[in-house]
């Protein structure tokens, strides 16, 4: 059973996350997904290992198959599929059909029937691989490594994005470098994320909502390919591309690339040059958060590593920006801002209403801990519920027990929540913090008390009603 063989588990989730890769590109019908699922397998067999010198398909090697040789070919007039060993390969155009199913693989899932009553309109798409070529041009191929000179592995991450629902929005491939085996001070000199601070957010969306401010967003594509590296790195060939007679040869990079340490300062550096040129001035308190202003209209835009929110009172001038930033980056426009940092937006203009919601967000995180089928809490913490050190654990047994539960990992997930949408549990959450590096069960048990009442009210929002912006504090009426 997979379930009980991690390996197993892991490499299934590799096939399937491959398949849906070339499923969602191709754009063909469920019935193909078997042969899908061969080529992935096939791809790995033959893909170099740094385990073994071979690789699996040479380890494995008993002999030729007795079968045609050759490609399998699908004739849409005669809803037929047939092997042939002719062929030529369009390597920058790709045969895809113009109307597809909306399917998601899962480890549950049926193998589909072929349906010969379907038919299929063929079409030519080209921006497949020009598109996955982005991340290699980044890349001086090839060279000998100087003397002395140490390079960094990478590797390919597949990933699927959700939308506002947790439907799947989109699929996406890029190399990865094990930025992990990099130097401090050698290979890199300072990091740091590019994000707005959570408080910035919240006190632009409620002046938006005072004012009636328009609020679009923008995301920026292959956002890290975007900066430049300063340092002098070399990396291994990425898997798969891998120049036949020239192994042992290795990458210097010209961009940054996801997984660099440097990768978020690169592209920061990038991003600050070119928006200052169109005249934004930067935050003093929050080197996120930009303003442009023009006799009587304003723009704030807010930086999210590649997801930027725009906030102004007119909508040429926002439209102006937008299409400036479109000569500067390749972005991908959202219109008007319904859902982004897993927090969903919903407006109610004409009374200056907006509310937040996290909805689709707290569900992953009860998946994410098994929560999801608990019981429903009443209140976050109780009164009575008294935390202390002296619960923390005791013998090996108990360390040893705690050691397998994600205590942080579910703090820090609950505190995304409380930084955006659910203050309501910020006081539970202030006080199992505490406790990080010496959970007990007393303490995972007052965790998991948050997580059921965020189960049982995770449809709740965060609402700016269009009031005066004024600040009011409440407090318990019995404290």
């Amino acid at each position: 059973m997979p379930q009980l063989n991690g390996v197993a588990k892991r490499r299934n989730r590799t096939l399937l996350d491959m398949v849906r890769s070339m499923m969602s590109f191709t754009e063909l019908p469920p019935s193909f997904w078997r042969y899908a699922l061969e080529t992935a397998a096939k791809l790995l067999n033959i893909a170099p290992s740094k385990l073994v010198p071979q690789t699996p398909y040479e380890i494995w090697f008993i002999g030729y198959p007795k079968e045609i040789a050759g490609f399998y070919f699908y004739d849409p007039v005669e809803k037929k599929i047939f092997i042939s060993r002719n062929a030529v390969l369009l390597e920058k155009s790709f045969p895809s059909y113009s109307r597809r199913d909306e399917f998601l693989i899962g480890e549950s899932s049926e193998e589909p029937q072929h349906d010969s009553t379907t038919s299929f309109e063929p079409t030519v798409h080209t921006d497949g691989v020009p598109i996955l070529r982005s991340q290699l041009e980044n890349l001086e191929y090839l060279r000998d490594p100087p003397k002395g000179a140490r390079s960094v592995g990478c590797k390919w991450v597949y990933k699927c994005n959700l939308g506002a629902n947790g439907e799947v929005t989109a699929f996406k491939a890029r190399i990865v470098v094990k930025g992990y085996t990099q130097r401090s001070r050698v290979d890199f000199e300072e990091t740091y994320s590019s994000v707005a601070m959570a408080k910035s957010i919240r006190l632009l969306l409620a002046i938006a909502a005072w004012y009636d401010y328009e609020i679009w967003q923008m995301d920026v594509k292959t956002t890290f390919l975007n900066g430049f590296v300063e340092e002098e790195i070399f990396m291994d060939q990425p898997e798969g591309f891998t120049s036949v007679g020239e192994e042992q040869k290795v990458c210097r990079l010209q961009r940054s690339i996801y997984g660099l340490k440097q990768a978020f300062r690169s592209w920061n550096t990038r991003f600050d040059e070119v928006i200052r040129g169109y005249d934004f001035i930067k935050n003093d308190y929050d080197p996120y958060i930009y303003k442009k202003i023009s006799r009587s209209w304003v723009a704030y835009l807010v930086l999210y590593v590649g997801d930027i929110l725009l906030i102004g009172n007119d909508v040429k001038m926002l439209g102006d920006i937008k299409a400036w930033l479109s000569t500067q980056f390749y972005k991908k426009d959202m219109g008007e801002a319904s859902y982004i940092l897993g927090i969903k937006i919903y407006r109610y203009r004409s009374r200056r209403m907006l509310g937040l919601t996290q909805f689709s967000y707290i569900e992953k995180v009860l998946k994410r801990f098994k929560m999801e089928h608990s019981k429903r809490g009443l209140l976050p913490i109780r009164h009575w519920i008294k935390l202390s050190k002296k619960q923390s654990p005791r013998t090996d047994e108990e360390l040893k027990r705690m050691s397998n539960i994600p205590y942080a990992l579910a703090v820090g997930s609950i505190l995304y929540a409380v930084q955006y949408t659910r203050p309501d549990v910020a006081y539970a959450l202030s006080v199992t913090s505490r406790y990080q590096a010496c959970a007990g069960e007393a303490h995972w048990g007052a965790v998991k008390s948050i997580l059921k009442y965020l189960k049982r009210t995770k449809d709740m929002f965060l609402i700016y009603d269009g009031g005066e912006l004024i600040l009011e504090g409440y407090s318990d009426a019995s404290f």
